[in-house]
């Protein structure tokens, strides 16, 4: 594997670590505790400065509730994180045309600001 993806995968993993982490709102210091790391090193993961072995993997994963394969997907936090009824207006956006797509955002836009 040359070595600018090693990087890339490296950084990849440790951003969805961060992602899941935040969204489960647990700190670095609460995620290290729960896996027995230290805090440092889940800073390193995050930042993709070291990559965990297998079963470091499998810990962070089991904390953090989601299947350790997703640490290596890229952009799942929101097909994993969104409620039912989120996915479900995913897929009516999927069905919509620009014109019908724009409507609804004004739609929900003036919901958010009554």
């Amino acid at each position: 594997m040359k070595q600018e993806h090693y990087i890339k995968n490296c950084k990849s993993i440790g951003l969805q670590i961060r992602n899941f982490r935040e969204a489960k709102k647990l700190s670095q210091e609460q995620l290290a505790s729960r896996t027995g790391l230290a805090t440092g090193t889940i800073g390193k993961i995050e930042r993709g400065e070291n990559i965990p072995k297998a079963d470091t993997l499998f810990r962070i994963s089991y904390e953090l509730d989601i299947p350790c394969k997703l640490l290596f997907e890229e952009e799942t936090l929101d097909q994993w994180y969104y409620s039912p009824q989120v996915h479900r207006l995913f897929d009516y956006l999927k069905n919509m045309n620009d014109d019908e797509v724009s409507a609804l955002c004004t739609i929900a836009k003036k919901m958010c600001n009554h």
